[in-house]
């Protein structure tokens, strides 16, 4: 079996055994992605304004080109951020939620770090950097450091059979700018809020539909993707926007991220956020060495020995 389960350890720690297991659905594509467009390092966290007021919203009347255009101006300007002060929290279907905490960094172009911390110590690890991405839960079995170069990220989807578009993640999290010739627009007349869609593709062929909800000022308000069927796969909700200087950034400090279909929500609240610093200590894109848990290449591991993810 590629991927199985501690279930004595899931007994010891139901909660946080769900947690990660979520955090894995919604972060390892995160990691694999190939369209890295943020990043980070260490500087002293600067705090947006609470009492946030959004841009100047378009006339009445705009195109997708103005609305696509003052979206990417905002974009353009995070090229890195990074948080040591993330609040985690999940819910699932039978359980109560739990919080965590942890820590993120992204650099462009493909560097990425996230892990999440409980009083027992590290429970995950994800990272990729300019060859591979990576990931490690403490409580799954077997234990190993599973990696992947990012040049076999299709085969590593496919044996796991993840469902989520590389692409669609990467703009919830706010660091991918859109191609004006690739989206649709929508105008809802009674809010002016537009419906962006794009025209997407699973890891497995079957076409997809991403749709970005925003407001005439350029403030993304959602991310929803949805299957062959029009049924709602997956959807970010972008929320407690706060300016940061001096490049006036606008940056959403909370994301929601929840699957409908399995009813799973897991929100990422980021206290602290520190953008567009200049350093950051090339180790923390190594691939992490942890004790009993040796390194496995899951795009060089027979097909036959891997299996579906259950979720």
């Amino acid at each position: 079996m590629f991927l199985t389960w501690n279930r004595s350890r899931a007994k010891e720690g139901p909660h946080l055994f769900q947690l990660a297991r979520w955090i894995f659905l919604s972060v390892l594509i995160l990691c694999a992605a190939t369209l890295f467009s943020a990043g980070c390092a260490f500087h002293w966290p600067l705090r947006g304004d609470a009492s946030f007021q959004p841009p100047q919203p378009l006339p009445v009347g705009y195109t997708k080109s103005e609305l696509v255009q003052k979206i990417n101006e905002n974009v353009g300007h995070l090229h890195s951020w990074r948080s040591t002060d993330l609040t985690l929290s999940a819910k699932g279907p039978g359980t109560l939620p739990i919080k965590l905490s942890g820590e993120i960094a992204v650099e462009s172009p493909r560097n990425f770090r996230l892990m999440v911390h409980s009083l027992a110590g590290t429970e995950t690890d994800f990272g990729s950097n300019s060859e591979r991405f990576w990931f490690w839960m403490k409580r799954g079995e077997p234990k190993h450091v599973f990696t992947a170069r990012h040049d076999g990220l299709t085969a590593a989807q496919r044996r796991m059979m993840i469902p989520f578009h590389p692409d669609w993640v990467m703009q919830a999290m706010g660091v991918i700018p859109l191609l004006d010739s690739q989206v649709e627009m929508e105008i809802d007349e009674t809010t002016q809020n537009a419906r962006l869609i794009t025209k997407l593709q699973s890891p497995d062929g079957h076409p997809m539909q991403s749709v970005i909800v925003a407001d005439p000022s350029g403030v993304i308000h959602s991310h929803q993707l949805f299957d062959q069927n029009h049924r709602l796969v997956a959807r970010a909700n972008l929320s407690n926007y706060q300016r940061h200087e001096p490049n006036d950034i606008i940056f959403p400090h909370e994301i929601t991220l929840h699957w409908p279909q399995s009813n799973l929500k897991l929100i990422m609240k980021v206290n602290a956020a520190d953008l567009n610093p200049s350093t950051l200590s090339a180790n923390i894109w190594q691939l992490p060495e942890i004790p009993d848990s040796p390194r496995l290449d899951i795009d060089r591991v027979p097909a036959a020995q891997h299996t579906k993810f259950h979720h």
